[in-house]
């Protein structure tokens, strides 16, 4: 069923776009959000309440905020991109089908935050303190299967020999 995602290539490809977009989203997108603030998106993401997030806002102004939403294009690529990369190594490194999932399940909760924060960011009066709080909920059920997955992953590497693709040297 999800073997698609486990074809040499397809690792390959999402591999070399999760690297690319991950060094976008670090070296280019965080620092022109945040600019000398030292708040970025993390920071948005983990909030918690709407007041904070809203003094983050105030704090990033109009320059963050138009920064936040010209690379929000790139967070929604690098999710989809990191999402096929970490199943495509979990179905090689003979993950059951419910743990792959679990490499979607981030990416799609990734999705939502990143839908929700534009919400926010158009309407940050308006925008219901409950549904705040559980974007910030997703964000750290995201956080944490990233870390459990890719945890599972070097055990999996490290302990299994699990073949990782690349040129043969046989």
């Amino acid at each position: 069923m999800m073997n698609w995602v486990s074809q040499k290539q397809i690792v390959l490809a999402s591999g070399v776009m999760t690297l690319l977009l991950f060094i976008a989203v670090i070296f280019l997108a965080e620092p022109a959000i945040k600019g000398n603030t030292g708040k970025g998106m993390v920071s948005l993401q983990l909030a918690f309440t709407k007041e904070h997030g809203q003094e983050i806002l105030a704090v990033w102004g109009t320059r963050g905020m138009s920064e936040f939403r010209r690379w929000i294009a790139a967070d929604y690529a690098y999710l989809l991109a990191y999402s096929v990369f970490l199943a495509g190594l979990l179905v090689r490194a003979g993950a059951r089908p419910g743990t792959v999932r679990l490499a979607f399940l981030g990416g799609a909760l990734d999705a939502i935050e990143n839908t929700m924060e534009l919400f926010f960011l158009s309407l940050p009066q308006k925008f219901p303190a409950v549904l705040f709080f559980i974007h910030s909920l997703l964000s750290s059920m995201k956080w944490l299967l990233a870390l459990w997955v890719i945890g599972y992953l070097a055990w999996r590497f490290i302990f299994n020999r699990v073949k990782v693709p690349g040129p043969s040297l046989n």
